[in-house]
């Protein structure tokens, strides 16, 4: 059986960081992009009102997303499905990201850049992790960063397989532009 990463996306306050870390799911095999917000009309880098993709480089095309209206509905639907929610935040509680400390299929929550996780987010997860850091020259580390280091590791653990490298790249050009986002509005039943 094949173990799956999901990401859920609420609050990234800055929208270069939410590509970067859309491209970083794409990079490392996360299946699903669940959103909390309402969505727009379709305009360039942008379904979900206030959530922008830029510097995704064509990978959001390539992605599923699938959008909540609540963190509630969220919740219910992880539960539902068997899907653990992992916070990525540093705390007393928090798990040590080199261990993988793993539970099977996962969605990441990823805290705002400048609050973290906050009351509201932490209260939907199952457990936290964090990247260990060796000095003490910054805080913690830019959210779409993090979010690559996370993702890697879970597709460590996960026994993903290298894709093929052609040339220089892991992916045809030609087929990344071909590729159309799949975008879905959930439907929670009651």
């Amino acid at each position: 059986m094949e173990i799956h990463g999901y990401l859920l996306l609420h609050n990234i306050a800055k929208p270069k960081n939410m590509g970067m870390i859309i491209r970083n799911a794409a990079a490392f095999n996360i299946k699903t992009v669940f959103i909390i917000g309402k969505q727009t009309q379709k305009r360039k880098f942008e379904i979900v009102e206030g959530f922008k993709f830029f510097g995704n480089h064509g990978t959001q095309q390539q992605m599923e997303f699938i959008i909540f209206p609540s963190l509630r509905e969220a919740k219910e639907h992880f539960v539902k499905n068997g899907l653990f929610v992992c916070g990525v935040e540093i705390g007393e509680t928090s798990e040590n990201i080199v261990k993988h400390p793993f539970r099977g299929n996962t969605v990441f929550f990823m805290g705002n850049e400048g609050t973290g996780l906050i009351p509201e987010h932490r209260q939907i997860c199952d457990h936290f992790v964090y990247i260990p850091q060796y000095t003490e020259k910054t805080a913690s580390l830019n959210v779409s960063v993090a979010s690559g280091i996370i993702f890697h590791h879970f597709a460590l653990w996960a026994g993903y397989k290298q894709v093929e490298i052609i040339g220089e790249k892991f992916q045809k050009q030609q087929q990344q532009e071909e590729e159309v986002p799949i975008i879905k509005k959930q439907d929670i039943q009651e």
